[in-house]
C-alpha cells in the first residue's frame, strides 16, 4: 500500500503514534561493529495527523531485552519521513516511511482515542470575552 498522503511530509520531523503489534530482533551478523536492531510493527498509527493501518519502524534493540511488556502498548515518538524504493507489482516504486527511532515513549493505560481525544480538544480551549 504506497503511503502518497506522506510525500508533503518528506524529509520533515513529524510526531508518530502507534501500538505496537510485534518485534523481531535481527540477529547478529558476524560484522564487529555493526549494531543490532530492532524491527517493530505499528499498527493503528499517526503520523502527523494521518492515519495509517500499519508501519515498520526500526529501534535499538537496548529497549527490547525483554519483549512481552511492550507489546500491545501505545507509544509515541518524534522521527522524519524518508523515502525509500521497493518492488512493488509494477517494478520499483518510491514510497514512504519513518527513520530510524532514537528514543520513544510508552503512553500508560491510555488507548488511541483516548490519547487522540485529549490531544485535539483539550489543548483547544479559547475563551472569548465581549466588552463594549
Amino acid at each position: 500500500m504506497p503511503r502518497d498522503s506522506l510525500k508533503s511530509l518528506k524529509n520533515k520531523t513529524v510526531t508518530v503514534i502507534g501500538r505496537i503489534e510485534h518485534i523481531t530482533i535481527t540477529p547478529k551478523v558476524k560484522i564487529p561493529n555493526k549494531p543490532i536492531f530492532s524491527k517493530i510493527v505499528l499498527i493503528d498509527v499517526n503520523i502527523g495527523g494521518q492515519y495509517f493501518d500499519h508501519v515498520w519502524v526500526y529501534a535499538s534493540k537496548r529497549y527490547f531485552h525483554n519483549q512481552e511488556p511492550f507489546l500491545q502498548q501505545v507509544v509515541k515518538f518524534k522521527s522524519k519521513v524518508t523515502p525509500y524504493v521497493k518492488h512493488g507489482q509494477r517494478g520499483y516504486v518510491e514510497d514512504y516511511g519513518i527513520d530510524y527511532v532514537k528514543s520513544l515513549s510508552i503512553l500508560p493505560n491510555t488507548s488511541m482515542e483516548e490519547y487522540d481525544e485529549r490531544y485535539y480538544y483539550d489543548d483547544i480551549t479559547v475563551d472569548f470575552f465581549l466588552t463594549n
